[in-house]
């Protein structure tokens, strides 16, 4: 028994070195790696992005009542220009292609990896294609008008003599005739469609995704694009909107709390969430008391009663063609 012990104690000793050394070297290779410019221009231009916004907003008053309102918008068009042109410069001129690289470039990406990227992409151009007009069918078949087909029976009736014509036109008072169908040009955009738009105290649409969809669009597309990147700076690059979306929509809500630049009433708060989805899968958006069935019934009416399927439809066609374009 004092074998056995012995055995299982040099065991745990020899698990935990090689535990031990393995992490050593991992943190070692990440520390080597994301100490490289690549990586640096990766994050460095998302975190200034974020970074001006957030001072910048929270400061607006002191700095408006510093520089006036037109000095204000002024230094912030600045900043956030400059931020964003560090971004693009970033990418083109440091990240684009920049290795170390996760598979050869000449090759396909996984298809896991494609899976993923399809399901991100889809999921934020299904989301954009809900903020514009709601697309339908440019053809519609409707029911002929009573008077339509009352106009061409008096046709008729017109040839007949006085008492035929009276007697015909009684008769046709007391008939009930079954309406033909015809094919009409209808605008293939609906924009009398109102069913996504959000009151003060209930959320739709969107608006049961996410308090910020807009940034969480823009995160899923980024994320996407990460999945499929074959150079690892890139895919980095890529899952930086993610942040922005966590940490930008944070602060706005923040603000908005506060009455800063917007208004978040209470009953708004509590039944949307900035992360997405996250208000519906806890079921805070129905009035029944289980909250299985108010996270069923908030999917059900954004799918079914809320959405734009045809928008949604292109939306998801676009994501296809664009993962087998790039994941080839």
């Amino acid at each position: 028994e004092e074998g056995k012990l012995d055995y299982t104690k040099y065991n745990l000793t020899f698990i935990m070195a090689a535990t031990a050394n393995a992490s050593a070297s991992v943190i070692h290779l990440l520390r080597s790696t994301l100490s490289t410019p690549q990586f640096y221009w990766a994050c460095g231009p998302w975190s200034f992005f974020i970074a001006e916004n957030a001072i910048l907003s929270e400061n607006r008053s002191t700095l408006i009542s510093a520089l006036g309102d037109d000095g204000y918008h002024a230094c912030y068009g600045t900043i956030s220009t400059a931020a964003m042109g560090s971004i693009i410069y970033g990418y083109t001129r440091k990240v684009r292609d920049m290795k170390p690289m996760r598979w050869l470039a000449s090759s396909p990406a996984p298809l896991a990896m494609k899976g993923a990227s399809f399901a991100l992409t889809s999921l934020g151009l299904v989301m954009i294609s809900q903020v514009g007009p709601k697309l339908q069918i440019p053809f519609a078949r409707e029911q002929e008008s009573s008077q339509t087909e009352e106009l061409h029976q008096q046709q008729e009736l017109e040839s007949n003599n006085e008492s035929t014509m009276r007697a015909q036109s009684e008769a046709l008072m007391t008939e009930n005739p079954i309406p033909k169908r015809q094919w009409k040009v209808v605008c293939p955009f609906d924009f009398t469609d109102s069913k996504t738009e959000s009151s003060l105290l209930e959320p739709r649409g969107l608006d049961r995704i996410s308090r910020h969809p807009g940034l969480w669009s823009m995160s899923f597309l980024g994320l996407g694009q990460a999945c499929i990147s074959p150079s690892l700076p890139a895919a980095l690059f890529f899952s930086m909107p993610t942040f922005v979306a966590l940490i930008g929509g944070g602060h706005t809500d923040s603000r908005h709390r506060r009455n800063m630049g917007g208004v978040l009433t209470a009953d708004m708060d509590n039944s949307t969430s900035n992360v997405p989805f996250w208000a519906m899968i806890m079921g805070k958006q129905e009035g029944c008391n289980d909250a299985t069935k108010k996270s069923l019934e908030s999917f059900r009416r954004l799918i079914v009663d809320e959405s734009k399927p045809l928008n949604a439809a292109i939306a998801i066609g676009s994501a296809a063609l664009l993962i087998l374009r790039r994941g080839r």
